[in-house]
Formats: C-alpha cells, sequence, structure tokens
C-alpha cells in the first residue's frame, strides 16, 4: 500500500465514524427526518424481501445506519476489504443524504 493511500483511507474513515457516532448518540432526534425516508422504504424492502425481519421504528433504523457505518468505517480505516466497505458507506449514504438533506 502506497504511504497516500495509508494516509487517506484513516482521513475519509473518521469523517463517516464521526458522523455515525453522532446519530447513533442523536437517534431519537434524527428519528422524524429519517421517517420520511423509512416510510417509503420499508414496505418496498418488505416486498422484496418478506422472510426477511425488516425493522419500521425509524429510531431504530437510524441505529442500524449508524452502526453499519461504523463497521464500514473501520474496515476503510483499517484496510479491511477497502472495496467492499467503501462500497457500503456510499450505499449508506444515500438515503442519510435524502432524509437529512430533503430541499430537493
Amino acid at each position: 500500500m502506497t504511504a497516500i493511500r495509508l494516509i487517506a483511507r484513516p482521513m475519509l474513515a473518521s469523517v463517516f465514524f464521526v458522523g455515525a457516532l453522532s446519530a447513533l448518540k442523536n437517534a431519537p432526534g434524527l428519528a422524524p427526518k429519517a421517517s420520511r425516508v423509512t416510510e417509503k422504504v420499508v414496505p418496498l424492502a418488505q416486498r422484496v424481501a418478506p422472510s426477511v425481519p425488516i425493522p419500521t421504528d425509524p429510531v431504530t433504523i437510524v441505529r442500524l445506519n449508524a452502526g453499519v457505518q461504523i463497521a464500514a468505517a473501520v474496515a476503510l480505516a483499517t484496510g479491511h476489504l477497502p472495496r467492499v466497505s467503501s462500497t457500503v458507506l456510499a450505499a449508506s449514504m444515500l438515503p442519510t443524504t435524502i432524509a437529512g438533506h430533503a430541499f430537493w
């Protein structure tokens, strides 16, 4: 691994890690924003995968998303499966961005 990657991956991962920790601590406060997205996404996910237990509570979904982001950020920072972890982070940012910045 080059020196730039050795430095850049933990720096990039730190942004996601800190943001996810904040979301984990403030999940009840973020739930109203998240509910606008979860009320549309959860029924779709339940139709696609009916046998998978999908949480419907926005607070639980915010915490679950934060946990996924923390795990992926740690994996990216340590260099374990960097492509998979960066893909997971990018995919988890789509609903996060739509819920948090719904100006469009």
